[in-house]
C-alpha cells in the first residue's frame, strides 16, 4: 500500500467520524440506544475485519468511512450515558478509569497483534480482531 493510499484510508475514517458527530443524537433517537450501540460495534467489527477479506482500497475506504461513523456514534452515546448516570462527584474517577483501560490497553493490543502477525500474517489478525468485537455484540446487554 502506498503512503497516499494509507492517508486516504485514514481520511475516510476521519470523514465518517466528522459526519457522524452531527448525526449521533438523531441516530440514537431513531434506532434507540441499544440498537445504536450494537450497530456501532458491528461497524467497528467491519472496520477492523475488512482488510482480512479484501485488498481493494475503495472497498476498504468505504468500510472505514462507516467504521469511523460507528466509533463516533458509540463515543457520543456512551459518554453522554456515563455523564447522566454517574454522580458528579465520581464522574472524574469513572472517566479516568474508563480512559485508562480504553487507551492504556491499546499499546498492549498493538504489540500482541504485531507479534501474532509475524507468525500467522495480517489477515488472520484482522479477522481475529473482528471476531472479538462480534463476540462483544453477543454478550452486550439487551437494554442500556
Amino acid at each position: 500500500m502506498t503512503e497516499q493510499a494509507y492517508g486516504f484510508l485514514l481520511s475516510a475514517i476521519a470523514v465518517g467520524s466528522f459526519a457522524a458527530s452531527f448525526a449521533a443524537e438523531r441516530i440514537e433517537f431513531a434506532l434507540g440506544r441499544t440498537r445504536s450501540l450494537i450497530l456501532s460495534l458491528l461497524t467497528g467489527a467491519a472496520l477492523v475485519g475488512i482488510p482480512a477479506v479484501t485488498t481493494n482500497p475503495y472497498v476498504i475506504g468505504a468500510v472505514f468511512l462507516l467504521g469511523g461513523a460507528g466509533v463516533v456514534v458509540w463515543n457520543v452515546i456512551v459518554v453522554s450515558l456515563r455523564q447522566r448516570i454517574i454522580p458528579d462527584h465520581l464522574l472524574g474517577r469513572c472517566t479516568s478509569g474508563y480512559r485508562l483501560v480504553a487507551w492504556g490497553t491499546k499499546p498492549l493490543g498493538a504489540l500482541a497483534a504485531g507479534l501474532l502477525a509475524e507468525g500467522v500474517g495480517l489477515r488472520p489478525v484482522f479477522a481475529g480482531a473482528a471476531a472479538v468485537i462480534l463476540a462483544l455484540v453477543l454478550i452486550c446487554p439487551r437494554e442500556w
